[in-house]
């Protein structure tokens, strides 16, 4: 990975992850930043003088407000790492599709707001929509996540639904540019899962291609997915959370229950997901 696709909003969300973001670069060696925001326009069969020049102010108060928000981040970045801004007015999707035509190894970084309505307009929109369709691996931060050195990261997989189309060398490249050690957490199966699992030829692939990495594998049982997950990931004090959803609204049970122990966590925990490899 060598670009950081940083998508905002300008919310206060948004900021405190181009700020992680900000912080992150440096240990995952990246040389570029960009940072998105995109304003679509309506679609409208004719334009007038003054659909045009609303149009003009969109932009020039999206590029002002990027210029902003670049030169805040510019004291917390390496000097050789170059950070540019697009304002696009396309959506965020299509926007994220040119981007990764030109940037095929990125990360999209965006945040995510905790509170009430926010929360639920967030997380009915923008957010599950690009969990559900962004073209590039995307890392949800929550708003009261501060950057920590990513140390230990957990993968939670079912190995019962690993196939040939999970991105297993993506995130092996992601855990390696980290130099973060990865804990394997296996949802749902037995405890003589817990040390090696089955080597089908899909569990195999796993194992081959992390071995370099020396994963850990664990096992859980909890009949709550998401509690299971969150519930491993504070024992071993993990600084990151790596999954690839079949199940969206399992990644939404996740998000919700990680918000809401934030009192209790040292810092809410990154969420990185990843999608399935298309068939070729």
């Amino acid at each position: 990975m060598d670009t950081l696709i940083i998508a905002t909003n300008f919310s206060d969300s948004c900021t405190n992850a181009a700020k992680y973001g900000a912080a992150l670069s440096e240990q995952l060696a990246v040389k570029e930043i960009v940072l998105l925001n995109s304003y679509e326009l309506p679609i409208t069969s004719e334009v007038s003088i003054a659909d045009s020049s609303h149009i003009t102010m969109l932009r020039d108060r999206s590029l002002e407000k990027l210029g902003d928000l670049q030169k805040q981040l510019m004291p917390l970045l390496a000097e050789d790492i170059n950070i540019n801004i697009i304002a696009s007015d396309i959506s965020i999707l299509k926007s994220l599709e040119l981007l990764r035509k030109k940037s095929p190894n990125s990360i999209v970084i965006m945040g995510a707001s905790r509170k009430g309505r926010i929360e639920k307009l967030i997380m009915g929109s923008t957010t599950s929509s690009l969990v559900r369709n962004a073209p590039l691996p995307l890392l949800i931060i929550p708003q009261d996540s501060h950057f920590v050195l990513i140390k230990k990261a957990v993968y939670a997989v079912n190995f019962k639904k690993l196939t040939k189309n999970t991105p297993i060398q993506t995130i092996t490249t992601i855990v390696r540019q980290l130099n973060a050690q990865v804990l394997v957490l296996n949802v749902g199966h037995n405890e003589g899962d817990n040390l090696k699992p089955d080597l089908t030829e899909d569990i195999y692939e796993l194992d081959n291609f992390m071995e370099s990495e020396k994963p850990q594998y664990y096992y859980t049982e909890n009949k709550n997915i998401a509690d299971g997950i969150l519930s491993f990931s504070d024992e071993q004090e993990a600084d990151l959370l790596i999954t690839v959803p079949k199940d969206y609204a399992l990644f939404e049970s996740i998000f919700h229950k990680s918000t809401s122990k934030v009192l209790a966590n040292k810092t809410h925990l990154p969420l990185l997901i990843l999608k399935e490899k298309k068939d070729e």
